[in-house]
């Protein structure tokens, strides 16, 4: 039992020392270096730490967040089922309904869309990896999504073109407020996801915790779990939903190349 004890202290003290440790290089390398310089201290000792991430990829600016509620944009299901379907929608079954374009169905706040072979034909059929992003949104625009303020994000992986729009916030992604279009040997398999909208103007600007203090509360968060590489690191929202409406809340989203992302409150 004293062993354990002693145990418990150590790993207690290291804990506190490595707190201790990222609070000062945050704060020192912020107040008195450039920002090129900060970025290159933070990746060289998060490096010393396991955590591999590329000083380019370290944004030290200030940044603002805002408070937002949305709203979603399907809670009408036979309205939002015409405007995807393109036809007057039949319902077939509990929230599933057929038209000339495919099936959708709903679920909760999510929907998913199967076509039929020959919807939205011409648009997939000029799809390919540098322009699938600009044919996702004319898809989307097309089945009667605002996308007013989004951001889009594609890519190929054996022979399968994806995308995934976001809507936005002050030109930050909202990461669950977002959109999955598949497109594959020149037809479209797929539209799903969910799309909230404003309910009004965001408010409540507040400055977000600094890239460097995200990334040693990173540090803080993953200890003794092992090398990650970190690939992409993004400022945004995470919405709460309940009843068709949603409170949103600002992250630091890691994206590792071990495959998961991390969410740091922001």
């Amino acid at each position: 039992m004293r062993y354990f004890w002693i145990k418990i202290s150590a790993m207690i003290l290291a804990a506190a020392m490595l707190f201790i440790t990222s609070f000062k290089l945050v704060h020192d390398t912020s107040d008195n270096m450039s920002d090129s310089q900060t970025a290159y201290n933070l990746s060289s000792w998060l490096a010393k730490n396991d955590i591999i991430i590329d000083r380019d990829i370290i944004n030290t600016d200030d940044k603002y967040v805002y408070s937002a509620v949305l709203t979603n944009a399907i809670t009408d299901h036979s309205t939002a089922a015409a405007a995807i379907l393109g036809s007057e929608a039949a319902g077939s079954g509990a929230n599933t309904y057929k038209g000339d374009r495919g099936t959708v169905v709903f679920s909760d706040d999510a929907f998913s869309f199967t076509p039929n072979d020959d919807a939205f034909s011409q648009t997939a059929a000029k799809a390919d990896k540098y322009n699938m992003g600009k044919r996702s949104e004319e898809i989307i625009a097309d089945m009667g999504f605002d996308l007013g303020g989004c951001v889009i994000s594609a890519g190929e992986s054996n022979g399968e073109l994806t995308a995934q729009v976001y809507k936005t916030i002050d030109s930050k992604p909202v990461f669950n407020d977002r959109l999955d279009v598949v497109i594959s040997n020149k037809r479209l398999r797929s539209v799903s996801g969910v799309w909230y909208m404003e309910s009004g103007i965001p408010t409540e600007k507040r400055r977000a915790k600094s890239a460097a203090d995200a990334l040693c509360e990173l540090l803080q968060k993953s200890g003794g779990s092992g090398k990650i590489t970190i690939k992409a690191m993004t400022l945004g929202y995470k919405m709460n939903t309940e009843n068709g409406s949603a409170v949103t809340e600002p992250f630091w989203r890691f994206e590792l190349e071990e495959g998961d992302d991390i969410f740091i409150p922001a």
